[in-house]
């Protein structure tokens, strides 16, 4: 249960800081959402890899 209102607490943080630096960065935003959604994209990848 504490480990799960951990994850709870990260995700949280994380929307935060996304909209903080969309709000930020407006002319850079799309070159970080692109970054961002690559690595998320590696990290899923390497996550199923695992499981399987």
């Amino acid at each position: 249960m504490f480990g799960f209102s951990w994850i709870i607490t990260a995700v949280i943080a994380a929307i935060v800081v996304f909209l903080i630096l969309k709000i930020m960065f407006k002319m850079v935003f799309t070159t970080i959402k692109l970054i961002l959604l690559f690595a998320a994209i590696i990290l899923l990848v390497y996550a199923l890899s695992v499981l399987i």
